[in-house]
């Protein structure tokens, strides 16, 4: 009863019962968005969203039964409700190449895996899964898939839950809702980079392990685009965001009233729609996530001073870090991690922005798979580099 009841409150919510508000797109936005599961990204960019057809036309079309058509359109479904606007040759060229590119990303996919699961056995992960936090699920394993944690793991690890969580379900969601440029180029293309800068991670550890004297030239990782105007986007799919204009909807000035609202405006802001109770959680849940933001930055600024306090880097007047030890025939490859933790450290602070952002905008979505997921990868990364760094000048050092 209460999955039921909460169905019934995200699609048709709790200010009006109407069949209509519940059967517009917007209604599926709140939930079916963001790097995840991106519904809402691929039905805008298809054409689809300039034709009669919707969310629910497709996929609910008269009834409320989702358990076949919600996830993936069956074949006998296809074969009926498509075969209204389309012949039979379309629809089957259609999901037969829907059906290739997703077998393509489930290939690229195992290549990955493989190279995780070398390295594990080889104990060149770190940190090494069998001494950090268990995983809740499975304990102290290497966990790839369902249960895989995007935290505290390897940039190994860090490389795969980014294929498998997130360009997989741009590759797949993207060609079954006909918008093959997110099937391309969210999907395999950087998939397929994904894929090569896991074996280029790949041999750096081993040549690590071996203690080689000269290292093989790393690259430097492209680093993924900030999703548009967040202020905008943040509230558009939020659940202030998608109420139908003729009611009662805020926008801007309505929750700001011209200003950054704080926490003392909040009673008043908010009481004009909310209980006393929910405005209190509001204001605790704000509040909440600007500490754990805190908290993860100061995390990323703890990795950056042990290789300042380790004489391996210097911080300048301007506040830029800069070698200062000798990495001999290593110095590109240092310089390139060193680049890589500046960058991912300026990436890190726009992360915390949208995760606290999302959570103001009361967009769950935003607010972890857009802000505190990738917060979690950026101080990944930051860690990752710092390590290696010191792990090269340990090998400079042992080979005078």
């Amino acid at each position: 009863m209460a999955q039921m009841t909460a169905g019934v409150i995200s699609c048709h919510t709790k200010h009006s019962f109407s069949k209509a508000e519940a059967a517009a797109p917007q209604s599926c936005y709140t939930c079916h968005m963001g790097p995840d599961h991106p519904q809402m990204e691929a039905y805008r960019k298809s054409g689809h969203h300039f034709t009669p057809a919707t969310c629910a036309s497709c996929h609910l079309p008269g009834t409320h039964n989702v358990n076949r058509n919600l996830e993936r359109l069956s074949s006998e479904y296809i074969g009926t409700e498509c075969a209204k606007c389309h012949d039979q040759a379309f629809n089957r060229q259609w999901m037969d190449g829907a059906a290739m590119l997703a077998e393509q990303g489930k290939q690229l996919l195992a290549a990955g895996r493989r190279i995780i699961e070398q390295l594990n056995d080889k104990g060149l992960l770190y940190p090494d899964p069998r001494e950090r936090e268990p995983n809740p699920v499975e304990g102290k394993a290497l966990v790839l898939g369902a249960h895989q944690l995007y935290e505290d793991t390897s940039r190994a690890e860090k490389l795969y839950f980014e294929m498998q969580k997130y360009l997989q379900a741009h590759l797949a969601q993207g060609a079954y809702h006909q918008d093959f440029k997110m099937a391309a180029y969210e999907g395999l293309i950087p998939l397929r980079k994904h894929l090569s800068e896991l074996q280029s991670e790949a041999m750096l550890l081993e040549e690590l392990a071996a203690k080689k004297e000269t290292l093989s030239p790393v690259s430097l990782p492209a680093l993924g685009s900030v999703p548009g105007p967040v202020y905008h986007l943040t509230y558009e799919s939020s659940f202030h965001g998608v109420l139908p204009d003729q009611r009662r909807k805020p926008v801007c000035v309505t929750c700001h009233q011209g200003g950054s609202a704080t926490a003392t405006d909040w009673p008043q802001v908010c009481g004009a729609c909310h209980t006393v109770a929910q405005t209190a959680q509001f204001s605790q849940d704000l509040s909440g996530i600007k500490q754990h933001a805190q908290s993860l930055r100061k995390d990323a600024d703890r990795a950056a001073e042990e290789i300042i306090v380790r004489k391996i880097v210097w911080r300048d007047t301007e506040g830029t870090l800069e070698l200062l030890a000798d990495f001999g025939p290593n110095r590109q490859v240092a310089e390139v991690l060193l680049k890589r933790l500046t960058q991912y450290l300026a990436e890190l602070d726009q992360s915390l922005e949208i995760m606290v952002l999302g959570v103001g905008h009361s967009n769950p979505d935003y607010d972890h798979w857009y802000g505190n997921a990738p917060a979690k990868s950026d101080l990944i990364e930051i860690r990752d580099a710092a390590h290696k760094l010191l792990m090269i000048q340990s090998l400079k050092q042992k080979t005078k």
